[in-house]
């Protein structure tokens, strides 16, 4: 059966399915001899990070500060912020939550 199949095939185009499947052997070859791309440490490093300020929990802004900033750092930056000035406005702040990398939230009453 396979044979009556292939005699209706013309001679060319087997020649050309040959010739394709040559050249993907060859690709494959190559590309098991090489190595592994090298990458830098010092690129994926990011430096600069956006933190979410929030006020009584709720999302008041958005930040981009150095990655390595601590937790009192964030805390001046989001208390100089001047829509979170104008947002808390006469009100007490009782507590800042600030964390690393992530968020600033701020308690007021």
């Amino acid at each position: 059966l396979l044979a009556c199949w292939l005699a209706e095939i013309p001679q060319q185009c087997l020649a050309d399915a040959t010739g394709l499947l040559a050249q993907t052997d060859h690709v494959l070859q190559t590309a098991q001899v090489q190595a592994w791309p090298a990458y830098d440490e010092a690129a994926l490093k990011v430096d600069n990070g956006e933190i979410v300020l929030q006020i009584n929990g709720k999302v008041r802004g958005r930040l981009v500060v150095p990655s390595e900033a601590t937790k009192d750092e964030l805390e001046k930056v989001a208390l100089a912020d001047e829509r979170i000035k104008s947002l808390i406005g006469n009100g007490t702040v009782r507590k800042v939550i600030a964390v690393p990398g992530r968020l600033v939230n701020i308690v007021v009453k």
